[in-house]
């Protein structure tokens, strides 16, 4: 079996290591780039994010695999499905007998009585791998033990679990960004103390793997109750690649899950990402990729453990290229997607995905836009749910510090897709244009602030909530502290655009039309000669997103369409 154990020892070409130092005596750098300190918050001052290197590594034998009597993937604090057959799993002695020993409470009351169920299996295969299932539990707030012993005098006892919903969430950097990075993090962290019904697993990202690996080789925080200890780790690892924990978007997330659920159902989150990473290495080795999946995917599968869904945020390591590549993506997004759900074992669990954030590619910057687009082709599988950052970015730089609203569109998505909640999570999109005749514009050029005859489309959304569209007067892109979008290659920053026949792409003046559409109108000077064969909004690397759903407060999503 060969295992990759890879730490990042240098720092990216593109980042820049600096430090300021405000409210916080410490800072620490990490190979993601500066890190600048300013009261209550963390920002990650750089453009691009470190890539751990694939490489062969070193040839291991299979006896050099930790296998652990009870899974890393468990452990003491940590939230187990509820109402499900749930699978424990580990490594003892083939043939050794496992006796497992659950200490329910029956009641609930200041001292419910605690009644056992023993259960036993034995450990098949030469690998000494032994599994064992417990009957389904209802979601609790009452903590339960669970004891396993072993014949060959091997125990562990796994304290303080609780029954409830567990989410593992995937992807690149911007799921990593964890909540000292993140606006407002310190006081975030704090909020956490509320919570103590939602726990949080972070995977190390030391190990990779040509093979499929039996267990977790590196844990970065084990299973932890969420407080602002757990929440707000400030540590920046050089040398193994880390960027702190927990994950801003991953618990952001849970949080607005626990809270439409009443609080009353435990949440358990396992954040499981690499940054810079192509989603290649996520997928299993049918895909070309896969060292990822073995390493920090697989072991989960081996029980499997039973879950409730998945959040993703990644792409932007396979953006910054040609068309190609996000034509790729949008066939190995679904691929992805089904092939989590099968080795879970949970072939139409919940799945949630984040539209990517703003970022400036040094080639080609329109490929960001196109990525954005091929992430929805995930939309054609069954409780697929997203939510957009792209009105949240933060210039030029990767890593936008406002998750929160990108994790608490995700949650809004899971509570309507997997808990069937009446919420309206969807944002406005592109449905159809409505072209206007020569007619209709020498009749609008004789109205009070009409477009005096110039070309014009209107454009009708899906989505829409019932109060229909606003409008603001400049992007939150826009509103960017030191970013500019002067001297920006074309495509970088988009806002409205019409393409008239044999003239080109013109910006275009947009205005609300409609309760569910807007009007594009191109500059004057044109004649119905030009007419507008497509429309964009937004379709570039920095969205100048100024249309929102009024009910939601959603933004409308950007768009490159032909008529």
């Amino acid at each position: 079996m060969r295992v990759v154990c890879l730490c990042l020892l240098s720092v990216h070409v593109g980042c820049i290591l600096s430090a300021l130092a405000a409210e916080e005596s410490r800072t620490n750098t990490s190979a993601n780039g500066s890190i600048h300190s300013i009261p209550g918050e963390r920002i990650w001052q750089t453009d691009n994010e470190p890539v751990p290197p694939i490489s062969s590594g070193n040839t291991e034998s299979a006896e050099d695999v930790t296998r652990n009597f009870v899974s890393a993937t468990l452990g003491s604090n940590m939230v187990l499905q509820r109402d499900r057959e749930v699978t424990l799993w580990g490594y003892s002695t083939k043939g050794a007998i496992i006796t497992t020993t659950l200490l329910l409470n029956t009641e609930e009351s200041a001292a419910p009585p605690i009644v056992p169920v023993v259960l036993s299996t034995t450990a098949t295969g030469d690998d000494g791998l032994w599994r064992q299932a417990l009957p389904p539990q209802a979601a609790s707030l009452e903590a339960t033990s669970i004891k396993i012993k072993s014949s060959t005098g091997q125990s562990q006892t796994l304290e303080n679990v609780l029954f409830g919903d567990v989410y593992i969430c995937g992807g690149q950097s911007n799921m990593v960004f964890s909540i000292p990075g993140a606006t407002n993090g310190t006081t975030e962290a704090n909020k956490g103390n509320r919570y103590p019904h939602i726990r949080v697993f972070t995977v190390g990202q030391k190990t990779a793997s040509k093979t499929p690996l039996p267990d977790l080789q590196t844990v970065e925080q084990p299973w932890s109750v969420a407080n602002n200890h757990s929440l707000y780790t400030n540590v920046f690892y050089v040398n193994g690649g880390g960027y702190s924990h927990f994950s801003a978007v991953c618990f952001f997330f849970g949080r607005q899950v626990a809270d439409g659920l009443g609080n009353k159902i435990p949440i358990g989150l396992i954040s499981n990402n690499w940054g810079g990473t192509k989603i290649q290495r996520w997928q299993p080795q049918n895909n070309n990729g896969g060292d990822l999946y073995n390493s920090m995917i697989h072991p989960y599968m081996v029980g499997p453990m039973a879950i409730t869904g998945f959040t993703w945020y990644q792409g932007e390591a396979n953006a910054g290229g040609s068309s190609k590549a996000a034509d790729e993506y949008s066939h190995l997004f679904p691929q992805l997607i089904q092939a989590w759900r099968d080795g879970f074992q949970v072939p139409n669990a919940y799945f949630g995905f984040v539209q990517l954030s703003t970022w400036c590619p040094p080639a080609q910057p329109q490929s960001v836009a196109e990525l954005r687009q091929a992430q929805m082709a995930a939309m054609r599988l069954k409780n697929v749910g997203y939510s957009t950052n792209a009105d949240m970015g933060f210039g030029c730089n990767i890593h936008p510090p406002k998750k929160q609203y990108c994790g608490r569109r995700l949650g809004n998505s899971a509570l309507a897709i997997q808990y069937g909640q009446p919420i309206h999570w969807k944002s406005p999109s592109y449905c159809k244009v409505t072209t206007i005749s020569e007619l209709d514009l020498l009749v609008e050029s004789r109205k009070e602030n009409s477009n005096d005859g110039r070309l014009s489309v209107v454009v009708h959304f899906q989505d829409v909530s019932s109060d229909g569209l606003y409008m603001l007067e400049t992007s939150y892109n826009a509103q960017v502290k030191g970013f500019t979008c002067q001297g920006k290659p074309a495509g970088t920053c988009a806002g409205a655009a019409v393409l008239l026949n044999g003239q080109g792409w013109v910006n275009a003046a947009i205005s609300i039309t409609g309760n569910d559409s807007v009007t594009l109108t191109a500059p004057a000077g044109y004649s119905t000669k030009d007419s507008i064969i497509a429309t964009s909004y937004g379709w570039g690397s920095v969205p100048l997103m100024t249309l929102y759903d009024k009910g939601t407060d959603l933004p409308v999503l950007p768009w490159k369409e032909k008529i």
